[in-house]
């Protein structure tokens, strides 16, 4: 690839580059949140057409889940987990991603949960 840019606008460029290659071998996860994978893990998730379907939380934040699920609702997209309100943040190889209207409380978050 040939880009044409001026000296200063290459070297921003070039450096950017190697910045992402340097971070192409980094695997640590960088999500805030630390995650779980809970006791309990099916759980009936109701999409936007109203249909409810049975998923599985493949891990869990308290601020959203990773859900296994043939039915792959779009990003933006509002469903209930549970009985917790979300919203799609992203669709998965296996499923979709939520973010949670209202995240758990540290008090109540652990392998134990219930959605």
């Amino acid at each position: 690839m040939l880009v044409e840019a001026s000296g200063e606008r290459q070297t921003r460029i070039e450096d950017r580059l190697a910045w992402l290659r340097a971070r192409a071998g980094d695997t640590t996860d960088q999500r805030s949140d630390p995650r779980i994978v809970p006791v309990q893990k099916a759980v009936n998730v109701r999409l936007p057409n109203s249909q409810t379907v049975v998923a599985e939380i493949v891990d869990l934040s308290m601020s959203g889940a990773a859900l296994a699920t043939s039915e792959r609702p779009d990003p933006g997209s509002a469903v209930t987990v549970g009985k917790r309100f979300a919203t799609v943040v992203r669709q998965t190889a296996d499923g979709i991603a939520v973010r949670f209207k209202l995240p758990f409380s540290p008090t109540t978050f652990n392998e134990q949960v219930v959605l």
